[in-house]
């Protein structure tokens, strides 16, 4: 009944994404001299837009992950890795 019920539903079990990897994978990244990356790279959440993003085995996130998850939760807004403009979100 909600107006999200229309839109896409992401589920995204991250269990099975490397510790090293999970803040890239639900922020974006952007390219930085440390990085073997060759450009931007989209969040995992992206496709979700207008729908609902589904974090399955979010107890395996790192702490300090979950703790950026809740900021862009309160925010609105998250910063790729990588540093650059924070991108602003539509959800609530």
């Amino acid at each position: 009944m909600s107006r999200r019920a229309a839109g896409p539903f992401v589920r995204v079990d991250v269990s099975v994404i490397p510790p090293s990897l999970i803040e890239s994978e639900l922020f974006g990244a952007r390219k930085g001299p440390s990085r073997a990356r060759t450009g931007t790279a989209p969040a995992t959440s992206r496709p979700a837009g207008g729908g609902t993003l589904f974090l399955d085995d979010i107890e395996n996130i790192p702490l300090e992950i979950q703790a950026k998850l809740l900021d862009v939760l309160e925010t609105k807004r998250v910063f790729p890795v990588g540093g650059g403009e924070p991108v602003a979100l539509a959800f609530g």
